[in-house]
């Protein structure tokens, strides 16, 4: 899902290390079985899996502080100042320099997600990471981004965690989905020219997704969210 456009964030991308890892308290190992398998295409064109039901919107949503989000913006500079402080320093920069999160509002918007939802912001993540892991850059499409939205929120009610959090530990998990989809998208930009530095891209953005039990290699992306991946 392509955020960022011309963001200052893509030329910090080539100081930051690839080791992006998720920050979420979801354990999503349940997530891939629960996955439809590809069914085979119909006469009339390629096969849909059926769509998960939509959980209740309103458990995943959360009032921003700004004041909040200064310190998770903190916090998740010092998580990478031990991986790279170069790469922190620049970080820290951008940050005192542009609200990140305010910015890519509009472009969420225009997939029907928002900032202030811990599944859209999970929604984000894992698009970024998937095609992260596969090098891939091209556009997703609303109804695609929509689709693995509800997967998301079924997910994430099914562990019956989501019930517990504030709106303060929503919004950290949120805003921690969103940087690392960010910095996903910029690094996989910036490994484009770089078949080295790409694997390193495609082995962070899978290690990263596997802090939540998200097995990125067991799914592919389809216009109605991700299915099993055939082996």
């Amino acid at each position: 899902m392509r955020l960022l456009l011309f963001s200052p964030i893509l030329f910090f991308a080539a100081t930051l290390s690839v080791d992006a890892r998720a920050q979420g308290v979801f354990d999503m190992s349940t997530l891939t079985n629960t996955l439809s398998a590809p069914t085979q295409p119909s006469a009339g064109g390629a096969a849909r899996p059926p769509a998960a039901p939509a959980a209740s919107g309103a458990a995943f949503r959360f009032t921003p502080s700004l004041e909040l989000r200064k310190r998770n913006y903190a916090q998740f500079i010092e998580k990478t100042r031990a991986a790279t402080p170069q790469g922190a320093d620049e970080l820290q920069k951008l940050f005192a320099q542009k609200d990140v999160i305010a910015e890519i509002a509009p472009a969420l918007a225009g997939f029907g997600l928002r900032t202030d939802d811990v599944a859209d912001a999970m929604t984000v993540y894992w698009l970024n990471a998937w095609m992260a892991s596969r090098g891939r850059s091209d556009q997703n499409s609303k109804e695609q981004a929509q689709a693995v939205r509800r997967q998301a929120a079924n997910a994430m009610a099914a562990t019956g965690q989501i019930a517990t959090l504030n709106d303060a530990r929503k919004q950290e998990m949120a805003e921690a989905f969103l940087i690392q989809a960010m910095l996903l998208e910029a690094m996989n930009a910036q490994a484009k020219a770089d078949p080295a530095k790409m694997a390193q891209v495609q082995a962070s953005a899978r290690t990263g997704a596997k802090a939540m039990s998200l097995d990125l290699d067991a799914m592919e992306l389809t216009p109605t969210g991700f299915v099993l991946a055939k082996r």
